[in-house]
Order: structure tokens, then sequence, then C-alpha cells
């Protein structure tokens, strides 16, 4: 079977959505399991506890939903915030370029969606869920 280049960029959207997921998803859960040092860490960096926390939970929902290729890009917006946060906090020293560069493939996804292969939701808000003229499906 061949592959159309409209498939291929489906596929190419979806690994690159489960990947960027997956790293979020890991480091909010190692936020979530070490909270007393994270609230330490950031806070010796000036960003409050309630701070830390809203972090950790938006990495691991944010991270869940780009996984499922649920309300994507929602969750690659909130996740998009933590990175300019990472970028301008956290990394003091040279270019952040392991955070730019997540805010990048963020900002893709953004304006990308999740692409053809992701779980189908029935919210009625997303362009998927929308006909083209904006009716309901």
């Amino acid at each position: 079977m061949k592959l159309s280049q409209s498939n291929l960029l489906h596929i190419g959207l979806g690994v690159i959505r489960i990947a960027v997921g997956a790293v979020f998803l890991y480091h909010g859960v190692i936020k979530a399991l070490m909270m007393s040092q994270t609230v330490g860490f950031m806070g010796s960096l000036g960003i409050s506890a309630f701070l830390t926390y809203c972090v950790a939970g938006s990495e691991i929902i944010g991270g869940l939903l780009l996984v499922m290729g649920l309300f994507e890009r929602y969750a690659a917006g909130a996740l998009s915030v933590v990175m300019v946060g990472a970028m301008f906090l956290v990394t003091r020293q040279g270019f952040p370029e392991y955070e730019f560069i997540l805010f990048i493939i963020l900002l893709g996804l953004i304006i990308s969606g999740a692409g053809q292969y992701r779980i189908s939701c029935r919210c009625g808000m997303c362009s998927h869920c929308k006909g083209k003229e904006g009716e309901i499906k």
C-alpha cells in the first residue's frame, strides 16, 4: 500500500505530538513525585509554590492531552506558556535550546493541530467536531 503525502503528513504530526506529549508527561510526573524538591528549586528562582503546582499539573494534563490528541491546541497553548517561563526564569545562562525547540514545536502544533490520527472527541468546540460550515458533526 502506497502512502499519500497527506497520510504521511498526518502520521508525522502524530509522531511529533505523541513524542512531545510524552516528554511533558514524564517531566510533570517527575515534578509531582518529587514535589518538595521541585517547590524548593522553583522557590530558589522566585517562583511560588502555587505556580510550581500549576506547572506540574499543566505538564501532566497537557502531556496526556497531546498523547491522546484531545484538545491539542489548548494543551499546546498552555504548555507553550510553561516553556516561555522556563526560557526566561529557569534557564539563566546561555541560550535555552531545549526549551526553545519545545516552544517552537508547540507553536507548530497550535497552528497545525494534532493531525488526522488522534482520538476522536465529541466536544462540539474543536475544528474536528465541527463541519465545514461550523456545524457540529
